[in-house]
Protein backbone atom coordinates (compact mmCIF):
# COMPACT_ATOMS: atom_id res chain seq x y z
CA UNK A 1 0.00 0.00 0.00
CA UNK A 2 1.17 3.52 -0.68
CA UNK A 3 1.78 5.97 2.13
CA UNK A 4 -0.41 9.04 1.67
CA UNK A 5 1.08 12.50 1.31
CA UNK A 6 1.46 14.61 4.44
CA UNK A 7 -1.26 17.17 5.06
CA UNK A 8 -0.80 20.95 5.12
CA UNK A 9 0.77 20.91 8.62
CA UNK A 10 3.09 17.99 7.85
CA UNK A 11 1.14 15.09 9.36
CA UNK A 12 -0.06 11.80 7.95
CA UNK A 13 -3.84 11.65 7.51
CA UNK A 14 -5.55 9.83 10.40
CA UNK A 15 -5.38 6.06 10.27
CA UNK A 16 -2.96 3.16 10.28
CA UNK A 17 -1.06 3.00 7.00
CA UNK A 18 0.34 -0.42 6.05
CA UNK A 19 3.60 -0.05 4.15
CA UNK A 20 7.02 -1.52 3.58
CA UNK A 21 10.33 -0.35 4.96
CA UNK A 22 11.24 0.69 1.40
CA UNK A 23 8.09 2.86 1.26
CA UNK A 24 9.07 4.62 4.50
CA UNK A 25 12.63 5.13 3.30
CA UNK A 26 11.42 6.60 0.02
CA UNK A 27 8.92 9.01 1.59
CA UNK A 28 10.63 10.08 4.82
CA UNK A 29 14.38 10.11 4.14
CA UNK A 30 14.53 13.32 2.13
CA UNK A 31 17.60 14.87 3.78
CA UNK A 32 20.96 13.73 5.18
CA UNK A 33 19.81 13.90 8.80
CA UNK A 34 16.77 11.68 8.16
CA UNK A 35 18.85 9.28 6.06
CA UNK A 36 21.34 8.92 8.93
CA UNK A 37 18.49 8.19 11.36
CA UNK A 38 17.17 5.58 8.94
CA UNK A 39 20.58 3.92 8.64
CA UNK A 40 20.79 3.71 12.44
CA UNK A 41 17.24 2.31 12.50
CA UNK A 42 18.35 -0.36 9.99
CA UNK A 43 20.99 -1.44 12.52
CA UNK A 44 18.24 -1.73 15.15
CA UNK A 45 16.30 -3.96 12.75
CA UNK A 46 19.32 -6.16 12.04
CA UNK A 47 20.68 -6.37 15.58
CA UNK A 48 17.53 -6.29 17.74
CA UNK A 49 14.25 -6.67 15.87
CA UNK A 50 15.01 -9.51 13.44
CA UNK A 51 16.82 -11.77 15.95
CA UNK A 52 14.33 -11.37 18.81
CA UNK A 53 11.07 -9.76 17.69
CA UNK A 54 10.21 -10.73 14.12
CA UNK A 55 7.43 -11.40 13.02
CA UNK A 56 5.74 -8.83 15.28
CA UNK A 57 4.42 -5.81 13.42
CA UNK A 58 6.27 -2.53 13.78
CA UNK A 59 4.59 0.83 13.97
CA UNK A 60 6.71 3.83 13.06
CA UNK A 61 5.67 7.14 14.51
CA UNK A 62 6.88 10.29 16.16
CA UNK A 63 8.32 13.30 14.42
CA UNK A 64 10.08 11.03 11.93
CA UNK A 65 6.66 10.24 10.41
CA UNK A 66 5.93 13.96 9.98
CA UNK A 67 7.29 16.84 7.95
CA UNK A 68 9.76 17.87 10.66
CA UNK A 69 13.17 18.45 9.08
CA UNK A 70 15.33 17.19 11.94
CA UNK A 71 13.62 14.59 14.14
CA UNK A 72 15.77 13.43 17.04
CA UNK A 73 14.76 9.77 16.80
CA UNK A 74 12.32 7.27 15.33
CA UNK A 75 9.46 6.15 17.56
CA UNK A 76 8.85 2.42 17.16
CA UNK A 77 6.05 0.34 18.64
CA UNK A 78 6.40 -3.43 18.50
CA UNK A 79 2.96 -5.05 18.47
CA UNK A 80 3.03 -8.36 20.35
CA UNK A 81 -0.71 -9.04 20.23
CA UNK A 82 -1.39 -12.49 18.85
CA UNK A 83 2.22 -13.70 18.97
CA UNK A 84 3.80 -16.52 21.01
CA UNK A 85 4.65 -15.84 24.62
CA UNK A 86 8.42 -16.11 24.02
CA UNK A 87 8.28 -13.22 21.54
CA UNK A 88 6.17 -11.18 23.96
CA UNK A 89 8.59 -11.92 26.79
CA UNK A 90 11.59 -10.85 24.69
CA UNK A 91 9.84 -7.62 23.69
CA UNK A 92 8.78 -6.90 27.27
CA UNK A 93 12.35 -7.41 28.51
CA UNK A 94 13.70 -5.05 25.85
CA UNK A 95 11.11 -2.44 26.75
CA UNK A 96 11.63 -2.78 30.48
CA UNK A 97 15.41 -3.20 30.73
CA UNK A 98 16.94 -1.76 27.56
CA UNK A 99 14.74 1.15 26.47
CA UNK A 100 17.35 3.84 27.25
CA UNK A 101 20.13 1.76 25.68
CA UNK A 102 18.11 1.35 22.47
CA UNK A 103 17.58 5.10 22.37
CA UNK A 104 21.29 5.77 22.82
CA UNK A 105 22.58 3.14 20.38
CA UNK A 106 19.94 3.24 17.66
CA UNK A 107 18.09 6.57 18.07
CA UNK A 108 14.94 4.47 18.55
CA UNK A 109 12.33 5.46 21.09
CA UNK A 110 11.08 1.92 21.76
CA UNK A 111 7.53 1.19 22.89
CA UNK A 112 5.56 -1.98 23.21
CA UNK A 113 1.99 -2.97 22.56
CA UNK A 114 1.59 -5.98 24.81
CA UNK A 115 -1.45 -7.77 26.26
CA UNK A 116 -0.27 -7.08 29.83
CA UNK A 117 0.05 -3.31 29.28
CA UNK A 118 -3.31 -1.62 29.94
CA UNK A 119 -2.89 1.44 27.68
CA UNK A 120 -3.40 0.81 23.99
CA UNK A 121 -0.50 2.51 22.26
CA UNK A 122 -2.24 1.98 18.92
CA UNK A 123 -4.82 4.58 19.92
CA UNK A 124 -2.38 6.82 21.81
CA UNK A 125 -0.01 7.18 18.86
CA UNK A 126 -2.83 8.32 16.59
CA UNK A 127 -2.88 11.76 18.25
CA UNK A 128 -0.20 14.42 17.93
CA UNK A 129 0.69 14.63 21.63
CA UNK A 130 2.15 17.56 23.54
CA UNK A 131 5.42 18.24 21.71
CA UNK A 132 3.96 18.15 18.21
CA UNK A 133 0.82 20.01 19.30
CA UNK A 134 2.97 22.79 20.72
CA UNK A 135 5.26 22.90 17.67
CA UNK A 136 2.32 23.03 15.22
CA UNK A 137 -0.13 24.97 17.40
CA UNK A 138 -2.67 22.13 17.49
CA UNK A 139 -4.75 20.44 20.16
CA UNK A 140 -2.97 17.44 21.74
CA UNK A 141 -5.85 15.21 20.59
CA UNK A 142 -5.50 16.29 16.93
CA UNK A 143 -5.64 13.01 14.95
CA UNK A 144 -2.77 11.82 12.81
CA UNK A 145 -1.72 8.65 11.08
CA UNK A 146 0.90 6.04 11.95
CA UNK A 147 2.87 3.66 9.73
CA UNK A 148 2.45 -0.10 10.11
CA UNK A 149 5.10 -2.45 8.80
CA UNK A 150 4.03 -6.07 8.82
CA UNK A 151 6.95 -8.37 7.99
Amino acid sequence: MTIPQLDSVGLLPAGVWPCSLADVNQQFCWNDHRQQLWETFAKFLDEVYHPALAPAALWIDGSFATGKEDPSDIDVVVDCHGHPSNLCTAALELWWYRQSELKRLYKVDFYLRHPSIPNDLGAWFQYVGEKTAHRLNLDVKHPKGILSIVP
